[in-house]
């Protein structure tokens, strides 16, 4: 029989999903406790995800392998990253000419997504999930 997973991490990435979504919406008219409560929750809720992730490290490097680890999750994480980055910078620059377009960027934006979050700064754990 194999061995029975420990749902203790996934319970705790869903606490942090809750908290991010929960982070990132305030009413206008929210109560002043509400707007404290996701000031307190922006200390910790993108941390909980990187030491989650963290504490699986050691564990899929021995069972895969150091460049393997590497190899998956740069496809894990950065393929879709530069997927998306280049549909929103491709957006940005179709829709600019007649539409507001915050952060509006030019054709080299395609080339920068390799080192700077050019399509969008809300893209920047992205880079910080990987390189740790």
């Amino acid at each position: 029989m194999g061995k029975i997973r420990d749902i203790t991490f996934d319970i705790a990435k869903g606490i942090g999903i809750v908290l991010v979504v929960i982070g990132h919406y305030i009413p206008d008219n929210a109560p002043s406790w509400y707007i404290g409560f996701v000031s307190f929750v922006y200390h910790f809720h993108m941390p909980l995800f990187f030491m989650i992730a963290g504490f699986f490290y050691e564990r899929s490097i021995k069972k895969i392998g150091y460049w393997r680890f590497v190899r998956s999750k740069f496809e894990r994480l950065m393929f879709p990253y530069f997927i998306l980055s280049w549909a929103i910078i491709g957006i940005k620059i179709l829709v600019d000419g007649f539409m507001q377009v915050d952060h509006p960027v030019s054709i080299s934006a395609l080339y920068r997504v390799f080192y700077f979050p050019e399509a969008g700064y809300f893209l920047w754990f992205v880079y910080v999930l990987f390189f740790i």
